[in-house]
C-alpha cells in the first residue's frame, strides 16, 4: 500500500510539475561560476510592450534596432496609402525624359546652332535663286526692311545694349530668342536677295567690287547665330551699322525701280539721305527728332550722308544696270555687234578698234552713258558712244565708240580698257583688249 501510494503520489507530482511547466516560464539556465572561462556578460532585456507591436523603437534600444513599420502603416500604426511601383514609375518617367532632353540640348546645343546656320545659308542661296528671276519679289524685300526696322526699335528699347542688357526670366529669354531669330531671317532675305543684283552691276578688280564683298560678309554674318547673337545684336552701334548698310543697299536698288525716270545718280543720293534719317530713328526717339534740335540734327546728318555718297559713288555699283556683253575689236558683224579680238591688236590698227557694250536696263529709263578709254590705268579719252536701244526683257541699250584720232597716244602698246560709266561716274562694266607692235 505504501508503495502504491508513493507510486500514485509520484505520478501525481509529476503531472503537477508538468502542468506548472506549461504555464510558468522556464527557469533561466544556471550561470557559470564567476571566473569561469565560459562566463558571458548578461545583456539587458527590455520587456515586451505595445511599442514593439506598433513598430516604433522600444525604450532603451538604439535607433537601428527599431522595428520597421509594415507596408501601408505609419510609425504610429495609422494606415497610409502609398503609390505602388508602377505609379511611381509613371510619375517619374516624364520628368526623367525632360531631364535627359535638357541634358542632351546642353551638351549638343552649339552643334544645333551651327546646323541652323548651315540651314540659314541654304535659305540664303534659295533667295538668291529667286532674285535672279527679276523684280517680282522686290516688294518682299521692302516689307522685310520695314519689319526689321520695327523689330530693331522694339528690341533695343526692351533689352538695351552692351553691359546694360538684362535678359532675366523665362518670358524675357523666349522673347529675346524670338526677336533675334526674326531679325536674322529678315537680314538673310534682304542681303541674299540683293547680292545677285549688285554682283551683276559690279566689275571684278574695280573699287565697286569691294562694296559687293562687304555685302556678302554681312549676309554671311546674318547666318552665323553664335556671332550674330553674341556680338552683332549685343551692341547697338554695331547692329545699327549693319542695318545702315542694309537699308542703303536696299534703297539704292528699290528707288530706281520705283522712280525709273530718274537717273541712278539722284536715286543714289536719295538712298544716302533716307538711310541717314532711318539710322537716327534707331538712336533717338521720334519725339526728339521732330523737335527743333532733332530736325537740325536730322538735316545735318542727311546732308553729310549725301555728300559722303557723292564722294564715294565710284565704289558703289549702279544697280540695277549691268553689262550684258562687252567686246573690243576691228571686226563688226552685220547685226552691229563687234567680234572681240582674239589676240593682241597691232598698234597701227588702234584707230580702227571699236568698243561695244550692251547695258541691260531692268527698270527701264534712259540713262546717259559714257565710254572711258584707258591705257595702262591712265585715262586717254571720254567719248559719248552711239546708242541703239534694243527691245527685250530686260530692255538693252547697245553702246559703240572709237578712240578719237586726236587722242591717240604716241605709245599705243599695252593693256587697254574701255569703261562704260553713268553720267555721274559710276562704273557699269568694261571691255578690254591688248595692243602689240
Amino acid at each position: 500500500m505504501a508503495d502504491a501510494t508513493e507510486s500514485n503520489g509520484g505520478s501525481g507530482g509529476n503531472a503537477g510539475a508538468a502542468g506548472n511547466a506549461a504555464v510558468l516560464p522556464a527557469a533561466p539556465a544556471a550561470a557559470p561560476p564567476p571566473g569561469s572561462r565560459f562566463s558571458v556578460p548578461a545583456a539587458p532585456v527590455a520587456p515586451a510592450g505595445p511599442d514593439v507591436l506598433l513598430g516604433s523603437r522600444p525604450a532603451g534600444l538604439p535607433a537601428e534596432a527599431a522595428v520597421p513599420a509594415g507596408p501601408g502603416e505609419s510609425s504610429r500604426g495609422a494606415a497610409v496609402e502609398r503609390p505602388g511601383p508602377a505609379a511611381r514609375a509613371a510619375e517619374e518617367a516624364p520628368r526623367s525624359r525632360i531631364a535627359r532632353l535638357w541634358a542632351f540640348l546642353r551638351r549638343h546645343g552649339r552643334k544645333f546652332w551651327w546646323l541652323h546656320s548651315m540651314g540659314a545659308l541654304g535659305l540664303g542661296i534659295f533667295v538668291m535663286v529667286l532674285a535672279r528671276k527679276g523684280f517680282e519679289y522686290l516688294r518682299w524685300v521692302a516689307a522685310a526692311l520695314g519689319g526689321t526696322w520695327l523689330l530693331f526699335l522694339v528690341f533695343f528699347r526692351i533689352y538695351k545694349s552692351g553691359s546694360r542688357r538684362r535678359v532675366e526670366g523665362t518670358a524675357a529669354k523666349v522673347g529675346f530668342v524670338a526677336m533675334t531669330y526674326l531679325m536674322k531671317d529678315m537680314y538673310q532675305i534682304m542681303l541674299f536677295f540683293l547680292l545677285p543684283f549688285y554682283w551683276n552691276s559690279c566689275t571684278v578688280g574695280a573699287p565697286n567690287f569691294w562694296f559687293v564683298a562687304g555685302l556678302a560678309v554681312c549676309a554671311l554674318l546674318s547666318t552665323l547665330d553664335v556671332i550674330f547673337d553674341n556680338y552683332v545684336m549685343r551692341w547697338r552701334a554695331l547692329a545699327s551699322l549693319l542695318y545702315l548698310i542694309t537699308v542703303f543697299a536696299c534703297l539704292n536698288l528699290v528707288l530706281p525701280v520705283l522712280l525709273p525716270w530718274l537717273p541712278v545718280f539722284w536715286t543714289l543720293l536719295g538712298a544716302g539721305a533716307l538711310s541717314a534719317a532711318v539710322f537716327l530713328t534707331l538712336h533717338f526717339r521720334l519725339r526728339f527728332l521732330v523737335g527743333r534740335w532733332g530736325l537740325a540734327l536730322t538735316v545735318g546728318m542727311m546732308a553729310a550722308a549725301t555728300a559722303g555718297v557723292y564722294a564715294g559713288r565710284g565704289a558703289i555699283p549702279p544697280v540695277p544696270y549691268f553689262v550684258r556683253s562687252a567686246a573690243a575689236g576691228v571686226v563688226v558683224r552685220p547685226d552691229g555687234r563687234v567680234l572681240d579680238a582674239p589676240a593682241a591688236i597691232p598698234a597701227p590698227d588702234l584707230p580702227r578698234v571699236v568698243a561695244e557694250t550692251e547695258v541691260a536696263l531692268p527698270a527701264g529709263g534712259r540713262e546717259p552713258f559714257l565710254h572711258v578709254w584707258r591705257n595702262g590705268g591712265r585715262e586717254v579719252a571720254r567719248v559719248e558712244p552711239q546708242a541703239v536701244r534694243l527691245d527685250g526683257r530686260p530692255p538693252v541699250v547697245r553702246l559703240t565708240s572709237r578712240l578719237p584720232t586726236d587722242r591717240l597716244p604716241a605709245d599705243r602698246r599695252g593693256e587697254w580698257v574701255v569703261d562704260v560709266e553713268t553720267a555721274a561716274g559710276q562704273l557699269v562694266g568694261r571691255a578690254d583688249f591688248e595692243v602689240g607692235r
